[in-house]
């Protein structure tokens, strides 16, 4: 019976621990993107999840303002891991020179209905940089992320999420020893 109710202990951990999703809401206030992606010019910020933990989906609500000759479609995030490709979130689809004027943007994106789910390295690093889909030079910064967040939503690895549930058995036998 003592086995049973352990084994019983340890499915729902792993259960609880399976549903786990956690979220990064990054304040995206003030960013400014100058260049195309690479340039050491533009603001790249960088987030410690968890190790090697997949990123599932993406939430913005944004203001941003395209300057002088830019669009606003130009203006992109690429989200990776230290050690692999990035996907990419361009919030505005409008299509012709911003003139300075800002425009709101929400929505979200489940990365594993759309294929674009990507895990992060043994790091736990997920790099964003704030980048312009085509420079143009001359206007500096060629776009601003005036206000808003964007969500990060990630779930752990399996293998922590193995770690999680012994560590939590662990616990609760040492508790009634």
């Amino acid at each position: 019976m003592k086995s049973i109710l352990c084994a019983g202990v340890a499915a729902c951990a792993l259960t609880a621990a399976a549903s786990a999703q956690e979220s990064l809401v990054v304040d995206v206030s003030g960013i400014e993107s100058f260049n195309s992606l690479g340039s050491p010019e533009n603001t790249v910020l960088t987030f410690e999840l968890l190790p090697n933990a997949t990123v599932v989906g993406l939430a913005w609500d944004v203001v941003i303002q395209a300057n002088g000759g830019s669009w606003l479609d130009e203006m992109t995030i690429a989200f990776g891991s230290t050690a692999e490709n990035f996907v990419f979130l361009t919030p505005s689809s409008t299509s012709n020179p911003g003139g300075n004027l800002p425009e709101a943007n929400s929505g979200s994106a489940d990365l594993v209905d759309l294929g674009f789910a990507f895990d992060v390295a043994e790091d736990g690093i997920l790099r964003m940089e704030f980048f312009e889909g085509f420079y143009d030079a001359g206007v500096v910064p060629n776009g601003v992320w005036l206000s808003g967040t964007i969500t990060v939503d990630y779930v752990p690895a399996p293998g922590a999420l193995a770690l999680l549930g012994v560590a939590g058995l662990a616990g609760s036998r040492r508790r009634r020893a």
